[in-house]
């Protein structure tokens, strides 16, 4: 079977790849990364692996036995070509438990103010309590039997929802299904209503949805003035899930107590001697909040995000069922 590369993989990824496939698996790379370098080979390939899936070379993929995002999100396809050309997509979960591990790094580093008080320690300032009060108080949130929401409920708020079950939260999540689920206190849609409700006594809120016209700017203002004002929220989906200029506005004015953020507005620019996580305001300068720049999937014991897509490519060697289909009526 050979697999055609649409993506630049670098060579350790690579060597990970080719390490855990099939013996008579083949990797096929394109003189160059670009549509035309892929449609140079794309004959003489069986299944397609990353995320370049032009117009150009959905055409020329009627014989692709399927094509395999080798990460998550697959906000940027063409999901209107994709349902037309009748090419299976899949994409990968296996790195959620390294995601919910750094959500809740990101959780409770938030909670008990460790980046600040940690800056504030190199200055030689304990931040001790005073009598004429501190700019920032020294007292932390517990996370121990606490209310959590989940914004969506998939592999990686399952995983969270694990990891975090010893200090017995009481947890509810908001989903496009609205489906009732084991463990969960309750479950949600997507309705406005229902959604300030589920918010409305959170302690925490993770936000782990896809990417879709739906979910843009599901955290709207309306939301985050519905969480309590002692509130913490985390993202580790993508940046405009929450929108930008609400979130900047409940944390300047402290509307809701703090954010821990591993997803942006702005990627970094290449030459540029600063790269702010937003063209629009100065997050940077707000003390209750965390700031991570998309580091969740990143380890140094391996490559987690790959591991689905090695499953996949040896169960279509094997004639096994795939895994992770993307739906392109959902969108994810």
């Amino acid at each position: 079977m050979n697999v055609l590369l649409t993506k630049s993989f670098a060579a350790t990824d690579i060597a990970y790849i080719r390490d855990r496939l099939d013996y008579d698996i083949i990797l096929l790379e394109p003189e160059q990364y670009s549509e035309s370098g892929v449609l140079n080979k794309i004959d003489t390939a069986d299944v397609l692996l990353g995320g370049m899936l032009t117009s150009a070379i959905l055409s020329r993929s009627g014989h692709i036995k399927f094509a395999q995002i080798p990460w998550t999100g697959v906000d940027n396809l063409d999901f209107s070509s994709l349902d037309k050309c009748g090419l299976t997509i899949c994409n990968s979960h296996s790195n959620s438990g390294v995601v919910a591990e750094h959500a809740i790094a990101l959780a409770f580093s938030l909670a008990k103010k460790i980046p600040y008080h940690d800056a504030q320690m190199r200055v030689g300032n304990w931040n001790r309590i005073s009598s004429e009060g501190n700019e920032v108080s020294p007292f932390s949130s517990s996370i121990i039997g606490r209310n959590i929401t989940f914004l969506g409920y998939g592999a990686i708020s399952q995983s969270i929802h694990k990891l975090l079950s010893g200090f017995a939260p009481k947890v509810s999540a908001v989903t496009k299904s609205g489906i009732a689920r084991e463990g969960l206190e309750g479950v949600v849609m997507y309705k406005d209503s229902d959604i300030l409700e589920a918010v409305g006594n959170a302690d925490l809120v993770f936000v782990c949805v896809p990417l879709t016209d739906s979910t843009v700017d599901l955290v709207d203002q309306a939301v985050l003035d519905s969480m309590p004002n002692h509130s913490l929220l985390v993202n580790v989906s993508r940046g405009v899930i929450v929108s930008e200029g609400a979130l900047y506005n409940s944390l300047e004015k402290k509307t809701i107590a703090g954010a821990a953020i591993d997803t942006w507005y702005q990627n970094p620019r290449a030459g540029a001697k600063e790269n702010f996580p937003s063209n629009i305001y100065k997050f940077q300068n707000l003390e209750n909040l965390v700031m991570s720049p998309h580091r969740a999937g990143y380890i140094d014991s391996g490559f987690p995000h790959l591991d689905d897509a090695i499953d996949n490519l040896n169960r279509a060697k094997r004639g096994l069922p795939l895994v992770n289909i993307v739906s392109t009526t959902n969108n994810y």
